[in-house]
């Protein structure tokens, strides 16, 4: 019989779910002595200390008084935490993550003497082993307490969040169910067509020109879109979304050789049942099903019935329509997808625009500004006298000659080019292909609305479907406009260097006292005119893309008159298309104004922009376009950048498909069997962190569910009996009642014909009964784990005159000789068994793990 023990640094819990399905792990829920974290997490608490005092700081140059640099008088218990372990190992701990509820992540100051507990009330894993899901429940006290119920699910391999999800219900006392979910293949029209197409170029981090060695890399404003919805944060992270990579799909490059084109296919159904007696239900963990009404805990069933118990037996039945729950999953995952992209091609582009070319025209203006605050003159002005007459002024020349060296123009001109190819790129190669997709994946979810029989959730939101698709092409139309005025300031940066280049050579010559020094102007002297008026700033770009906030004011103490102060920015006058769309004036009408204007004696000289605009708009032959007219240049859309845009769609499409979604499950019937053999003891199955004074009193069922190899089992442990009950999904529930005479802890099924007890007797008592010598722990009890078979028991109908049945063990291990003469007692609480027999047990107070390979 291998073992192995493990001394765990915390105190820790195991539950009957905590062994993974497929692999040789052990996930442990931990209650970490120190409080936990109030800031956000990743920092150790130096930095977390460095972080308040820089707020402070802040703060006090605006003028105010940051609460997060204050005491916030929270009361908090305990950290919850989330272990994995490998079993059979001394040195088993693969990695430990902290369990923080999302709405505890947060800086947003509370009042004082506010009171938060948070308990996990289930732990769950996927079919395939890869995932885990936890159930939280959270509860706030201030004047009155607020619970908040949320599903996370975590990552094997790293432990990271994969998915967050709120529930608007209580989670206290909770249990999960993670089902296999088998369907056929669905073929998708749009799908196939986006595997036809080249993959997406990845979006990277957006990076300076050059990086000087010691250089700090430049940082992002905030994090891309894509990496708030594992956070559940943010507009993107409420469009449902099967669990997938998009790399691997072959929609976005990868550097790796081996690329599947499958799509990935809905393969779990994930149940939780809440403490209000409803259970809600999500495909694969991450699309919401809806929630039907139902009591019991959860314990066992397939995709298309499910088996809870409590006071009662329920047997409730799932119709699901899998064709059109899948098609709509497979569109709102290829949408999501590239929605994503998309935002993260928008984002990348305002970086570089914010980060990297704006600030070097900010650059530009503020040297400007400093020459002309010193000689008291408008520089801006002799810059583009010079350009039309040749003519200099002292405070020119001194810009020309002595501010701006090689150096400096050479870093500007390189960084700024850098910023507007990016942009161009990530517009022209990122944001417009994804866009596209987008509308090609929109059409088929049009269809698909368009099929009320089949689709009757989207059949009220067809209008909605045909407005979003309005909106993506307006992104399109976006993107064009990005890569169009990204090219015209590349052209316009050109020009402006060429002619400053010649400038400074003519001026050099100049002071070397050639008068009239020799120059071949190679420049448009339009282009670097407009560029100089506009202060070296695209306004199109800026309209497109956003401008930086505006910096705080300061107090009337701390201003004065010094050349640190920043220019004010020209305003330059942007006309949106969706203005002159909202007037809706016809041809007919703007005939009629045309002739009054012909006919009257007081008019101008030319027509009015919205009677050209009405005439000339309407599509016939022969007649030219708006566009054709030559005036001034309009933007698509409204006043809204390209990130405002797509999170607008996001949220769209949420409201669309959320929905849609939980229309798939219409008409749960449920039968259910009432019996008085479940009073089995009550306890509180969950790991709680909480202040003093502040514990909820919850009890819950303790119930151990089947093997995956028989979903329809479960076994209610009492003090001193089992009460192990099959709820066959086509049948009556039976049971058998099984008597100890020791005090039974915990028990589990061992295989799928077998069960293993964890039973406890006082050393007294074992002496006296037994001739064999007792293994006796420390604290003067007798701890045994015994075998059952389940074959030779008799199964009745579930009713208060069920007889009681005794078994003899087929095996019987001590559990001291897992104790080392360093513990003071091991007394194991709870035991865990793996699909390949393997036992785990919890001891030495929720302290020390002991593996069992075979018993």
């Amino acid at each position: 019989m291998e073992r192995a023990r493990v001394r765990l640094p915390r105190e820790s819990r195991l539950v009957a779910t905590a062994p993974n399905p497929c692999m040789d792990l052990v996930a442990l829920l931990c209650r970490d002595n120190a409080p936990a974290r109030t800031g956000p997490p990743g920092l150790t608490p130096a930095q977390l200390a460095m972080r308040q005092r820089m707020l402070a700081i802040q703060a006090r140059r605006m003028g105010n008084a940051h609460a997060a640099a204050s005491p916030s008088g929270i009361e908090r218990g305990p950290a919850l935490k989330l272990a994995l372990w490998r079993t059979g190992s001394s040195d088993a701990a693969l990695w430990e993550v902290p369990i923080i509820p999302p709405q505890f992540d947060s800086d947003a100051p509370q009042r004082a003497g506010t009171k938060e507990a948070v308990a996990v009330t289930s732990l769950v894993w996927s079919p395939d082993g890869e995932r885990l899901a936890v159930t939280l429940d959270a509860v706030r006290s201030e004047k009155e307490k607020t619970h908040a119920a949320t599903l996370l699910i975590f990552s094997i391999y790293d432990g990271a969040v994969l998915h967050t999800r709120q529930i608007n219900a209580s989670l206290d006392p909770c249990t999960a169910l993670w089902l296999p979910y088998h369907h056929d293949h669905v073929p998708s029209q749009a799908l196939d067509m986006l595997k036809a197409l080249a993959p997406l170029a990845v979006v990277g981090d957006v990076a300076p020109a050059e990086t000087r060695p010691g250089a700090r890399p430049l940082a992002p404003a905030a994090e891309r879109p894509s990496a708030h919805i594992p956070k559940g944060k943010g507009a993107l992270s409420h469009v449902p979304t099967l669990p997938m990579d998009p790399a691997s799909l072959g929609w976005v490059r990868r550097t790796a050789l081996a690329t599947s084109r499958a799509f990935p296919q809905a393969k779990s159904l994930l149940l939780v049942a809440d403490a209000d007696g409803r259970i809600h239900i999500l495909l694969d963990g991450t699309i919401g099903l809806g929630s039907t009404s139902a009591a019991g805990s959860l314990v066992g069933g397939d995709a298309c019935r499910v088996c809870l118990v409590g006071r009662a037996i329920t047997a409730l039945e799932l119709p699901l329509e899998s064709n059109a729950i899948i098609t709509l999953a497979q569109l709102s995952t290829a949408l999501h997808a590239h929605l994503a992209y998309a935002s993260d091609a928008a984002f990348g582009a305002r970086a570089a625009w914010l980060g990297i070319a704006r600030p070097k025209a900010a650059e530009w203006r503020q040297h400007i500004h400093s020459v002309s605050k010193r000689h008291a003159s408008d520089v801006r002005a002799e810059l583009m006298m010079i350009l039309m007459t040749g003519c200099t002024a002292p405070a020119s020349e001194q810009l020309l000659l002595h501010n701006m060296t090689e150096g400096i123009t050479l870093s500007m001109e390189r960084d700024a080019r850098h910023g507007l190819k990016t942009i161009r790129r990530l517009a022209g190669t990122g944001l417009l292909p994804a866009c596209e997709r987008i509308l090609i994946l929109l059409q088929e979810l049009r269809g698909c609305a368009l099929w009320a029989e089949r689709f009757p959730g989207l059949e009220p939101y067809l209008d909605s479907i045909c407005s979003i698709e309005r909106a993506v092409q307006t992104c399109i139309a976006v993107a064009f406009a990005l890569v169009e005025h990204a090219e015209m300031e590349l052209l316009a940066l050109d020009e402006f260097f060429k002619w400053w280049r010649m400038e400074q050579d003519r001026q050099e010559k100049i002071k070397l006292g050639d008068d009239a020094p020799r120059t071949v102007p190679c420049h448009d002297t339009l282009t670097v005119l407009e560029f100089l008026q506009r202060g070296f700033i695209s306004p199109q770009l800026d309209a497109l893309l956003g401008r930086p906030d505006p910096p705080p004011k300061r107090p009337a103490d701390e201003s004065d008159d010094s050349d640190n102060d920043e220019p004010d920015e020209s305003v330059w006058e942007i006309h949106y298309q969706d203005s002159t769309e909202e007037q809706e004036i016809s041809a007919v009408d703007a005939a009629e104004e045309s002739l009054a204007w012909l006919s009257s004696k007081k008019h101008g000289a030319q027509p009015t922009p919205e009677q050209v605009l009405g005439v000339y708009s309407q599509k016939a032959l022969f007649v030219p376009s708006s566009s054709d007219y030559i005036g001034e240049e309009m933007l698509p859309g409204d006043k809204s950048t390209i990130l405002q845009r797509l999170e607008r769609v996001a949220r769209s499409l949420a409201a669309v498909l959320e929905p849609a979604f939980e229309h798939a499950i219409v008409g749960a019937a449920a039968s259910t069997v009432t019996t008085d053999l479940l009073d089995t003891r009550s306890s509180d199955c969950a790991m709680r962190s909480a202040p003093a004074g502040f514990e909820p009193a919850v009890e819950s069922l303790v119930v151990r569910r089947g093997p995956p190899e028989s979903r329809t089992a479960a076994l209610f442990v009492g003090d001193s009996s089992i009460l192990f009950v099959r709820t066959p999904l086509n049948a009556e529930p039976v049971g058998a009642r099984i008597e100890f005479a020791e005090h039974v802890v915990d028990a589990a099924f061992y295989g799928t014909d077998e069960l293993v007890i964890l039973a406890r007797s006082s050393s007294s008592s074992s002496n006296s009964s037994s001739a064999a010598p007792a293994s006796v722990s420390a604290s003067g009890t007798n701890d045994t784990l015994r075998g059952i078979s389940l074959t030779p028991l008799v199964f009745e109908p579930l009713a208060s005159s069920m007889r009681t049945q005794t078994c003899t063990p087929t095996f019987e291990v001590p559990v001291s000789q897992y104790a080392s003469d360093s513990d003071d007692a091991f007394l194991p609480s709870a035991l865990a068994v793996h699909s390949g027999r393997q036992v785990t047990l919890l001891g030495g107070r929720g302290q020390t793990l002991a593996f069992i390979a075979t018993l």
